[in-house]
């Protein structure tokens, strides 16, 4: 491959290895594909302004996917490109089957991501924060009585915490039938509910166009459910080895998993960009 390309990774499972960190190795390979005129940016499921850490380490200052595709944010302009709502009453609707139900979950949309009292992700972010050393970069979700909550405009996903995620999935696929949204699995304890025409595929699809590429252009690498979209959809896409079986199925190729500088191998291996 010589012609220029954009190489979009997802974050957790896949660049992230499991103690949440980026190998050197991925890092030389992501320095390098720029340096001979190719495009990095990532697509994640995480809020986008929790990821300012992982923009500066990677060396981004363009337009990153965030929120499974329902929010582009380009951090150097400081501005959403693309934004996608799911409906308030269907957003209201699930706050309070979650509440009701005594799930905890986390709602997003812009300025605010709001999780409920005693949130896990809570001592996620403390944790996060205390490793990382420029304060401009820490991010703790704010706390919110739901119960009394009643602005439910301009949500872009809602997320459910479950040690379940397979009969969660369902039970919520359910309770949603028929209305416009997506609810999938994404990573090993979350359920994601967005709108029903956003998605990591379509948001890159933007991302293509935006930078005057086309869509064989693109080159793709994902673990999980929330990443079958893109596989779906590009050509070039790139499981990785700890990937799920639906994803390493209809793959490119398959790399190395999460832990053992994937990126890098496949930049290398597969496509000879590095």
């Amino acid at each position: 491959m010589t012609s220029k390309h954009l190489i979009v990774s997802d974050l957790d499972g896949t660049l992230l290895d499991d103690h949440k960190s980026i190998s050197m190795a991925n890092l030389e390979a992501i320095d390098h594909i720029r340096n001979n005129g190719h495009l990095f940016s990532i697509a994640t499921s995480r809020y986008y302004l929790s990821i300012k850490h992982f923009l500066r380490i990677l060396k981004i200052e363009g337009p990153v996917i965030c929120s499974n595709g329902s929010l582009i944010y380009d951090f150097n302009k400081d501005s959403i490109l693309y934004l996608n709502t799911i409906d308030s009453n269907i957003a209201r609707l699930t706050a309070e089957y979650t509440i009701n139900h005594n799930y905890q979950f986390l709602m997003q949309s812009p300025n605010l991501m709001a999780v409920t009292k005693g949130h896990c992700r809570l001592s996620f972010f403390e944790n996060l924060n205390r490793k990382i050393a420029n304060p401009e970069d820490h991010f703790l979700p704010t706390v919110i009585d739901f119960t009394n909550w009643h602005d439910y405009s301009n949500v872009f996903q809602m997320a459910i915490i479950t040690d379940d995620t397979k009969s969660t999935e369902l039970e919520y696929q359910k309770l949603l039938k028929g209305m416009p949204v997506n609810v999938m699995a994404s990573g090993k304890d979350l359920v994601v509910i967005t709108p029903i025409d956003s998605s990591k595929a379509k948001a890159l699809s933007f991302l293509s166009t935006y930078y005057g590429l086309k869509d064989d252009d693109v080159i793709f690498f994902g673990d999980n459910e929330n990443d079958e979209s893109v596989f779906k959809a590009f050509k070039h896409c790139v499981a990785m080895g700890n990937a799920i079986d639906d994803i390493k199925n209809i793959a490119e190729f398959v790399t190395l998993d999460n832990n053992d500088d994937a990126i890098a191998y496949a930049l290398k291996n597969c496509y000879q960009l590095y």
